[in-house]
Formats: C-alpha cells, structure tokens, sequence
C-alpha cells in the first residue's frame, strides 16, 4: 500500500519477501533495506514536531532565505514564531502531515531556479540549479531530519 503497512511491506522489511518475478538487483535492494531495517531500533524516529522547537527553528533562520512558490517566506514564520499560537499550530500542522503520511499540495510544488556559478556566465554548462521548497516544508524537514 502507500504508506507500506500491508503483509508485503512487512515482509520486505524482515527480508522475507520473494517474488520470482522480480530481477536480481531489485531483490538485492530490497534485501539491502531489510539489512538497513535490522540496524535501526522501531519507532526510534518521532513524527511529533514540538513547539518548542518549531520556534527555536524559525528564531534562528534567515529572513532573507528565498523558498515558496506559494508566497509564504521565510519573514510570515519567523513572525509567526513570536505568537505561541500560531506556533502551535504550525508545529502541529507538520506533525499532522508527517503521522498520517501525507503531504499537503504546496509542498509537492517548487521553483527550479538556475544560478551562475562564475558571475556574468550563463551558459547552460555553467549554471547550477536549485529547488525551492516551501519555508515550512523545508523547516520540517531540518527538525525531522
């Protein structure tokens, strides 16, 4: 299923699973993430965003970071991390997407944006580009990860 909680998902990750259909390296891969499995102890990452460092995050981020296709920056969450309401609520919004295992649709958007790595040259081959995410999808991401 999407969120990997049905019986084959269960197998994978306790390198159980076979199917002869599948090629060597796709097995190999799958016995790779049952190996990684085994290395790391159950439910040892939290999806719960604490308020507390949901402000701190946003206390000591940059107002002049560029993000957001939406028009939501960096400056609304740094202002809205001197409101402990919307703190709060903003803190529990990302815990909500990460629990239940879904997104919400502004964070599967972004703007590729292409930087010249030597000033004044714009060939494609030397321009470097880059993602922009939404602010908070990318705060969660830092305090997840």
């Amino acid at each position: 299923g999407y969120r990997s909680i049905g019986q084959s998902a269960s197998q994978v990750l306790e390198g159980t699973y076979t199917n002869p259909a599948l090629d060597q390296a796709t097995s190999d891969i799958l016995q790779e993430v049952a190996t990684l499995r085994s290395t790391i102890p159950a439910n040892s990452i939290s999806t719960t965003i604490m308020p507390s460092d949901w402000k701190y995050y946003w206390d000591h981020a940059k107002e002049h970071t560029s993000s957001s296709i939406s028009g939501l920056h960096f400056g609304h969450y740094k202002a809205s991390a001197q409101s402990s309401y919307l703190t709060h609520f903003h803190a529990a919004k990302a815990t909500v997407a990460l629990t239940v295992g879904k997104s919400y649709d502004r964070w599967k958007q972004g703007v590729m944006v292409m930087l010249e790595k030597e000033l004044g040259v714009n060939l494609v081959s030397k321009l470097r580009v880059i993602l922009l995410m939404e602010a908070d999808f990318n705060a969660t991401n830092k305090l997840m990860f």
